[in-house]
């Protein structure tokens, strides 16, 4: 991919940087410099780390619930998915609600 990257700059007149800044924005670019810019080995290092990753992304969710905050923003989600399904169940009478709401109090 970097030797592609290469060529497409020398093709149209620029350099990696400014491809780079196109493909990847301006907030990505230095990384993907360094991708584009590392060994291959260090590449399928990267890649193998990557892909064993599932462990510790799960233990550090688990670490994020396993505490006040954690267990409020599970209880919000709850709470908010059970609203949904009020409004959806309900949502004939709760047009009527609103409506008969906004109609008396423009009086």
């Amino acid at each position: 991919m970097a030797n592609g990257i290469k060529g497409i700059t020398v093709e149209i007149g620029g350099d990696t940087t400014k491809l780079s800044k196109v493909l990847v924005g301006k907030n990505a670019m230095s990384g993907f410099l360094a991708i584009m810019n590392a060994a291959s080995s260090d590449i399928s290092k990267l890649s193998d780390a990557i892909n064993n990753c599932d462990g510790t992304a799960l233990r550090m969710a688990e670490t994020m619930k396993d505490n006040l905050e954690g267990q409020v923003t599970i209880l919000k989600s709850k709470v908010k998915f059970v609203s949904e399904l009020f409004m959806k169940s309900q949502k004939e009478h709760s047009i009527q609600m609103v409506s008969f709401y906004l109609n008396r109090n423009r009086k």
